[in-house]
């Protein structure tokens, strides 16, 4: 469809003038109802401005104006250059009085600076770029609900103990304490907890911790013994060493392999606490 104005017709539907154009706009004949051509300047068909592609046609000039600039049908170029360079994305772009890249058979231009074909391109490139940005939001929202699934805040009080020795140039720790606190996914929890570790250096200690826990909205007891944890089938029992890990007592067993990221520390001398920030990963 090339908006070609291809007749005139009276209030009653009936075709009064009729237009006949060659590729590059050139009018070919403009007939009456009566198929004879006509030449009287006063007819609506040689008044009517309205012509090739619907331009707007200067009968006086025999140019057509697209809004920005003219066109000579009969040279097939623009007189005047476009103010846009290669927007067509092909050679001929690069042409600035050339009318609709040489073809004007599958291509207009109402603007003179765009043809059709091209404004297409523009508007597919909009539209690619939409579905970037789209996908970019996306990708961004579905960050930010992993990280806020994964978030973990984390604190607890209680009492305990920890000891260091050295034996034969081997330095090792143990500690134990019971505690209450609170998790910002599950609620309260009341908890046993053991460990032992070796120092490798002044700062480095490897070995293995077991901590039982039940989350109970802090209604059992706050200071239960490890024994008194075990009976609850709710219980959570969480070993650390090089990665932390978990496994659920529901009967069946479950290892979380997941791992955290972020601010964990504590500290138990009779009595003490910890405080735990960060995220939850993998697993």
């Amino acid at each position: 469809m090339q908006e070609d104005i291809i007749g005139i017709a009276d209030e009653n539907y009936n075709k009064i003038v009729e237009y006949e154009y060659d590729s590059w706009g050139n009018i070919i004949t403009i007939k009456d109802n009566n198929g004879n051509i006509i030449t009287d300047e006063s007819h609506i068909g040689i008044i009517n401005p309205f012509r090739y592609r619907s331009y707007y046609y200067d009968k006086e000039t025999k140019l057509y104006y697209l809004n920005s600039r003219y066109y000579n049908p009969e040279w097939g170029r623009f007189i005047n250059a476009d103010s846009y360079l290669g927007v067509s994305e092909d050679i001929l772009g690069y042409n600035l009085y050339i009318y609709v890249s040489n073809n004007p058979i599958n291509n207009s231009d109402n603007t003179g600076q765009f043809l059709k074909k091209a404004w297409n391109w523009v508007k597919k490139k909009a539209n690619q770029v939409k579905k970037t940005i789209t996908k970019s939001v996306n990708a961004v929202k579905k960050v930010a609900k992993k990280a806020k699934e994964s978030f973990v805040f984390e604190g607890e009080a209680g009492l305990g103990f920890k000891i260091e020795g050295n034996l034969l140039g081997i330095k090792g720790e143990a500690g134990y304490n019971k505690s209450v606190g609170y998790n910002n996914k599950k609620g309260h929890y009341t908890s046993t907890n053991a460990g032992l570790g070796i120092k490798l250096g002044s700062d480095t200690v490897v070995g293995t911790g077991v901590e039982a826990r039940r989350y109970d909205n802090g209604d059992s007891n706050p200071m239960p013994l490890l024994d008194e944890l075990l009976k609850d089938p709710s219980t959570i029992i969480e070993r650390t060493d090089v990665f932390q890990k978990s496994i659920t007592q529901n009967g069946n067993v479950v290892v979380d392999n997941s791992h955290f990221i972020g601010i964990e520390f504590g500290l138990y001398i009779f009595g003490g606490g910890k405080i735990k920030i960060g995220f939850n990963i993998g697993g």
